[in-house]
């Protein structure tokens, strides 16, 4: 099992290979990262939680 540093620098790895696509994190992700870091949550959960955050509803009776 990854110790703390080891995820928390994964993540900071992960990041940096995003912005240089030309994305930013945001603080939702930052903290979700974090979250996984503490083992407060699990990986799957946190992607499920970012899924959740930011697809977008679908419209009252469309499909």
């Amino acid at each position: 099992m990854a110790t703390q540093n080891e995820i928390r620098e994964a993540f900071q790895k992960a990041d940096a290979i995003m912005r240089l696509e030309g994305f930013e994190s945001t603080q939702t992700c930052k903290a979700l990262q974090e979250a996984v870091t503490r083992g407060t949550m699990t990986f799957d959960d946190a992607v499920k939680a970012a899924i959740r955050k930011y697809t977008p509803a679908k419209p009252a009776g469309g499909a």
